[in-house]
């Protein structure tokens, strides 16, 4: 049988396709031919929606196909490892041992520690009264249907099954309702039982997936809820920003991941070319978003000076809440969630940033970190989230770090896993490398930051492994839909005789304005010998004679001597061009003979006469003169 998804993708336009996963892409297209007619299909617009049908689902499609099956198995967890690393094998075993799992993940451990607390939640900055006033105002109307107009529609709903299709469909009838219901609950300090409640589903990790670790736990959140986060979401943007140190991109407006790799790369970089011995200490977060601790945040957030009210706004959507884990098909029992930020929150980014400043305020404080000639202070920090790259001088840096860490983790709960860090040695150390926790190994080639290999170029020339072929792969996918043409070199555009570039802006417009497609032309208008400006800028429609003459020389530089000699023999009539190797011609392409796709075939040939582009193509070589007597 076909895979619910596909149907349901099938359906969706209309498309009938045989049963079963064994049906091709070649298949699926001319199913899509059919439905919107081969025969129907007179003008370019009418074939462009056909193909646009196609290419708006052939990836997802096409990967249902491929991998439904694969992916629906690779979801059912057949065993999973206890505690104590025996295997499980029993289904309602399998089940218990994953519900405890995340039930214990996202049990609070927080202690209260005034001291270690107020350590790390000294001198941060502070969010303006005028920031303050915004986050306090009350909600509208008008920003609630901002926040849903920008969510992205097809996606899995929560747990009420409503989408975001069904309220942006309805929203003139639940709008000033939804309002009611938001304004009640932030009143009245909770949140109905629907926005309280998520569904956990589990996405497969690297590694061995007998480890629940390696699963990936992705929250399911109704989308009233979403609605509500993202306009309180909006709000924080705008203030976060005055208390997020720059080096830390991760949501904040106007910064990008982008800027943290080419940091780093530069770093690498001019370390390298000046001597300079410099540490990298790439730092894992163990399960970050998941072990933020909510009473950690309510003071951080008080720390960083936001209003008692906004900060009660966001401990209403973190009262009382559950999560119910989808396993292998079913539903477990609910269990609460006293800590952690949702995964598809949109707060939860922000969250997340305003949690782990702190750490990153003493980090900065406390160690030297890296200085380069001509920069104002040290650079100490690269962050992205959890990634959180910190330059190291020597091994007091090296044991201030672990010292914070320690301390951080004690305060916050906040958890590092040292085995899975990774550090970069750039320089000579000639003094010997710091002592890295753990049995930490320094490397010296280069690591992988949010995705991409930095360091010596045999480590940078991974970023390039299978590039070329997962791009043929992707093609190749789409390939029977093109037709199949064979075309000679182009007179203008890339073949011999086409000097457009910098240097002459606007010449290849200017020809086909004019309608000087070919060498023929240009001799018949400014002589065999290439050399009259004038009649070629008012050929053109040229306005400097000083651009006619560079585009005349330009032309003249291509042209060999035996061609210059035709040229000239051509202009005293000693010569004419080979009937059998004529001048360039003007085609219609694609020629309409040439055509082998299924969508393509059977075209009009006036329709589409009327509105391809022309496209010029050599029939020989560009020029050939025979002499004659």
């Amino acid at each position: 049988m076909v895979n619910g998804d596909f149907a349901k993708l099938t359906r969706k336009h209309g498309i009938k396709i045989s049963a079963g996963f064994a049906c091709t892409v070649e298949e699926i297209g001319l199913a899509v031919g059919e439905k919107v007619g081969h025969g129907s299909i007179k003008s370019l617009a009418r074939m462009n929606s056909a193909v646009v049908i196609f290419l708006d689902q052939v990836e997802k499609v096409n990967c249902v196909i491929e991998t439904g099956i694969t992916n629906g198995q690779r979801r059912v967890i057949h065993s999973l490892l206890s505690g104590t690393g025996q295997e499980i094998t029993e289904p309602s075993q399998i089940r218990r041992r994953a519900v405890s799992f995340y039930s214990t993940l996202y049990t609070s451990e927080y202690e209260e520690g005034e001291t270690l607390s107020e350590g790390f939640c000294n001198g941060l900055p502070q969010v303006s009264e005028e920031a303050n006033s915004q986050l306090e105002g009350p909600l509208t109307i008008q920003e609630l249907q901002t926040a849903l107009q920008g969510m992205q529609g097809r996606r899995a709903p929560g747990i009420d099954g409503l989408s975001v299709e069904f309220y942006k469909a309805y929203w003139d009838v639940l709008s000033h309702d939804l309002l009611d219901v938001f304004n009640e609950s932030l009143a009245s300090g909770s949140m109905p039982v629907s926005c309280r409640r998520a569904v956990i589903t589990l996405l497969p990790k690297k590694g061995n997936l007998q480890d629940i670790k390696n699963w990936r736990p992705v929250s399911l959140l109704c989308v009233d809820y979403k609605i509500l986060s993202k306009a309180l979401a909006t709000r924080l943007g705008k203030a976060v920003e005055q208390v997020i140190h720059r080096d830390q991109t991760y949501c904040v407006p106007g910064r990008s991941m982008v800027d943290n790799v080419h940091l780093i790369r530069d770093v690498l970089e001019v370390s390298s070319s000046l001597g300079i011995n410099t540490g990298l200490i790439s730092l894992d977060q163990e399960k970050a978003f998941d072990r933020v601790e909510h009473s950690f945040l309510w003071k951080v957030m008080e720390k960083f000076g936001f209003s008692a009210g906004f900060i009660a706004k966001i401990k209403v959507l973190y009262n009382k809440i559950e999560s119910v884990l989808k396993f292998n098909g079913g539903l477990c029992a609910p269990f609460r969630v006293c800590r952690g930020v949702r995964q598809g929150c949109a707060l939860s980014g922000m969250l997340y940033a305003l949690s782990l400043e702190p750490l990153l305020s003493k980090i900065r404080s406390k160690l030297q970190g890296l200085f380069l000639p001509g920069l104002n202070g040290n650079m100490v920090l690269s962050v992205y989230a959890d990634d959180v790259v910190v330059f190291v001088r020597d091994q007091k840096d090296t044991d201030i770090l672990v010292d914070i860490v320690r301390d951080f983790s004690s305060a916050s709960a906040a958890r590092v896993n040292w085995k899975k860090s990774e550090a970069l040695a750039v320089g000579e150390w000639s003094g010997g490398l710091p002592v890295l926790p753990q049995s930490m190994v320094w490397k010296k080639d280069g690591f992988k930051y949010l995705g991409v290999f930095l360091g010596k170029e045999i480590v940078v020339l991974k970023n390039w492994e299978d590039v070329i072929e997962k791009i043929e792969g992707k093609l190749s996918k789409w390939k029977w839909l093109l037709p199949q043409m064979s075309f000679k070199e182009p007179l203008i555009h890339k073949a011999r005789l086409d000097v457009s570039s910098s240097e002459t802006p606007g010449l290849t417009v200017a020809l086909c304005r004019s309608k000087t497609l070919c060498l023929q032309q240009l001799v018949d208008a400014v002589g065999p010998e290439l050399s009259d400006a004038q009649a070629l800028g008012s050929l053109l429609g040229l306005h400097s004679v000083r651009v006619a003459q560079r585009i005349l020389q330009l032309w003249s530089q291509i042209l060999c001597p035996e061609e210059k000699r035709l040229l000239r023999s051509y202009g005293q009539g000693r010569a004419r061009p080979d009937p059998a190797d004529p001048f360039p011609e003007i085609y219609l392409s694609p020629g309409l003979g040439e055509l082998t796709g299924p969508l393509l075939q059977d075209l009009c040939t006036e329709d589409l006469s009327s509105r391809l582009h022309l496209l010029l193509r050599l029939t020989g070589s560009p020029w050939e003169l025979a002499n004659h007597r």
